[in-house]
């Protein structure tokens, strides 16, 4: 998969224009949303619809937002199931964040790293398991390929199990 990541500047956000449909995954259906330049959320809709609205509302108060399905959610459904396709990311994060996103999308398919490797300091450790967690694209850069030291799976904000059957499933598709 080739994510590229496109940095979204602070005066972006009170000019935004959103496009969101939802989809359905391997692991569940998702909101996905984009601007012109790129996906810029990506969630899990467990709760319901509305409920995955209001978050990405949060995420974006400005915003303008039309409920509208375009090529770009299109492609980062199927790249979620498997399909090997280019994405481009236009998320807002901090640039802590986003260098940790980016080390994120290094992680091979299939493979896990721990929080402390991720980090490349055990100083690093807590903000960068904050930085994982402010992933705004679920899947796309891939948060749940982060494992505690120990090896186990750990949490994550779309449940442990979920967690879990992603890096099996990921596992498997790259030893077929």
């Amino acid at each position: 998969m080739k994510t590229q990541i496109a940095v979204m500047q602070p005066e972006e956000y009170a000019t935004l224009s959103i496009r969101y449909s939802f989809g359905t995954t391997l692991f569940g259906e998702v909101l996905t949303a984009s601007t012109s330049r790129g996906i810029c959320y990506i969630a899990f809709a467990d709760n319901g619809k509305d409920a995955a609205i209001a978050e990405l509302q949060q995420h974006f108060p400005a915003a303008a937002y039309l409920e509208e399905e375009d090529d770009q959610h299109r492609i980062a459904i199927a790249v979620i199931n498997g399909k090997d396709a280019a994405v481009t990311l236009h998320v807002k994060g901090t640039p802590f964040r986003q260098q940790v996103w980016r080390k994120l999308l290094a992680v091979p398919k299939g493979e896990v790293i721990s929080y402390s490797a991720l980090a490349g300091d055990s100083r690093a450790s807590r903000a960068t398991g904050s930085a994982v967690a402010a992933n705004p694209v679920a899947c796309l850069i891939p948060c749940h390929r982060v494992v505690k030291a120990s090896g186990e799976t750990g949490q994550y904000h779309w449940g442990s199990s979920r967690k879990s059957a992603m890096i099996k499933w990921e596992a498997q598709q790259v030893n077929r």
